[in-house]
């Protein structure tokens, strides 16, 4: 007779993978799949609508695009939106303005001070994932800002990156 902790580990095995089947197909439907979690909350809940109700806010880019990400769209359609995501993939998920490129390569794609805000929200492990190269990106963050960078590096654990050894 298996044990209770192997059954709840295939447990939520199984409820993880008819999540993402239903987050696929919504997402081929063309539908909205936002990520309800505490980070993206506050990302969608607070900080957006913040900043954006600022009257010197007219550039933003926002780092790393999935599904849960393309209604940002809608939220930003006032202003100047920017993605930039190295997943050439998560293209369809961005801004209509977007660029295929990783963050490291931001200085090649605009001017010092260009943007207003940079948004980058969970990028450790996913492109972003040694100490050194963090700090590099953050200053580059802050070069490509024309005021002071308000970015949200929250969010993300990496067990396997170099960053969280």
């Amino acid at each position: 007779m298996p044990s209770q902790t192997l059954i709840g580990k295939i447990t939520r095995r199984v409820q993880h993978a008819y999540l993402r089947s239903c987050f696929h197909v919504m997402d081929r439907l063309g539908m909205d799949t936002p990520a309800r979690t505490p980070d993206r909350a506050v990302l969608e809940e607070i900080l957006f609508p913040y900043y954006l109700a600022l009257p010197d806010i007219s550039k933003v880019l926002f780092v790393g695009c999935a599904s849960y990400t393309k209604h940002y769209r809608k939220m930003f359609s006032e202003v100047e939106y920017w993605t930039i995501d190295f997943n050439a993939h998560n293209k369809r998920y961005g801004a209509h303005n977007h660029i295929v490129d990783s963050l490291e390569n931001l200085d090649s794609h605009f001017s010092p001070s260009y943007f207003d805000i940079i948004f980058c929200n969970g990028v450790y492990g996913h492109g972003l994932n040694e100490k050194l190269l963090v700090r590099e990106r953050l200053q580059a963050v802050l070069t490509a800002c024309g005021r002071a960078a308000i970015s949200s590096w929250a969010g993300t654990t990496c067990p396997n990156s170099r960053l969280c050894r």
